[in-house]
């Protein structure tokens, strides 16, 4: 279809089965997309060399057709010189049309599992409230009601009904907005070092404090949880798995993805080849070693140790912890705290002894990771 594209035109178009294309009959190249789902995008296409391109300029409404028309007439004036016109991200990218290109292209030194977390808040968060803003257009003023946004829970994609393992629920607050603002910092740093914009709009924007939590279990609570621990109606395997978190201080994933070759038993240690905070060497106690040899006498024909379906490993034992938890009494106290309650018990009174030794036991990179132990 061809038509001089107006707002007129584009308010009478209506969405169909596919999606279809306008295009305007005064600029060769400019039109819209027009989706399924009836939003219009406006976009520019031509050919640099043997290969077509199609550039998204942007949607309608945030943008008018005559904006619109301005940023296709620089496009096609960089076409004519035989240019590539997506060279032009400065001027015409989004706000999702960076984090796309973050994710591509920002995140070759991050762990699988971050990437994840970081997709997990672009799509929930950075997306539905910034992601059709231009990026050379968005201010610290803009962050700032980003923040508080998230804070409140207002235009956040909410997922209630989680199935896929691994998936990150979008419920706001405060602790989620830090965490958000925090990465939206990192992809600005990437646009800058890009020269897709000078300044990180991010940059003095306040950070609400992130108020982690140290949970330590009281000796009454300890008694109770040991207690609990002999329930029979739990499955002893996955049991276990818990019972290593509490005594080695181990993160959950490190445990359940636990292999037998990982094991040294005559010299009392886990080598981890990957872990959150890369490889990394475990020491364990006499008790981790001694439950261990239990498991491996028992049954060591998988390579894991806690080995779960389809020759993959136990997914997070969450669901027997909250029963565990609930017999035992602990309140809010999560699986996580039983790494929390570790350090802090090893910790102590805080000497440089306790804290060092600390630091090697959680694998932590940097001493202030363990210090924050030492304060509780």
């Amino acid at each position: 279809m061809r038509t001089k594209i107006t707002k007129s035109r584009l308010d009478g178009l209506s969405a169909r089965n596919k999606e279809y294309f306008v295009w305007d009959t005064s600029l060769a190249g400019f039109g819209v997309r027009v989706k399924p789902s009836g939003k219009i995008v406006f976009i520019y296409q031509c050919r640099i060399g043997r290969r077509q391109r199609r550039i998204s300029i942007g949607p309608y409404k945030p943008l008018s057709p005559d904006e619109a028309r301005k940023d296709a007439t620089q496009l096609a004036a960089k076409a004519v010189k035989g240019e590539d016109p997506r060279v032009q991200s400065s001027k015409l990218m989004t706000m999702s049309d960076l984090c796309n290109l973050y994710i591509k292209e920002g995140c070759s030194h991050k762990k699988a599992s971050t990437i994840s977390n970081d997709v997990g808040r672009i799509e929930n968060y950075i997306k539905p409230l910034l992601g059709n803003f231009r990026v050379t257009d968005i201010k610290d003023f803009d962050i700032e009601k980003f923040r508080d946004d998230i804070a409140s829970g207002n235009n956040v994609r909410q997922k209630k009904n989680f199935k896929k393992r691994g998936s990150m629920q979008a419920i706001g607050g405060k602790g989620a907005a830090t965490r958000t603002l925090r990465m939206l910092g990192g992809i600005f740093t990437f646009a800058v070092k890009r020269k897709i914009i000078r300044d990180n709009p991010c940059r003095f924007v306040y950070k609400y404090p992130d108020n982690s939590r140290i949970r330590a279990l009281s000796q009454e609570e300890a008694h109770r949880l040991a207690k609990a621990f002999k329930s029979p109606e739990y499955n002893q395997r996955t049991l276990s798995a818990i019972k290593l978190l509490a005594i080695t201080g181990c993160r959950v994933g490190e445990i359940i993805s636990l292999k037998w070759k990982y094991i040294n038993f005559e010299k009392s240690y886990l080598d981890l080849p990957d872990s959150k905070t890369g490889a990394k060497r475990i020491v364990v106690g006499s008790g981790a070693l001694d439950l261990l040899s239990v498991l491996y006498d028992d049954d060591h024909s998988s390579v894991y140790v806690f080995p779960g379906r389809e020759s993959s490993h136990i997914s997070n034992p969450k669901k027997m912890w909250a029963s565990i938890r609930k017999k035992a009494e602990l309140g809010d106290f999560r699986l996580h705290d039983l790494r929390h309650n570790f350090a802090t018990k090893i910790v102590g009174s805080g000497t440089g002894d306790r804290i060092g030794l600390a630091r090697v036991l959680l694998g932590h990179k940097n001493i202030e990771s363990t210090l924050v132990y030492a304060c509780q």
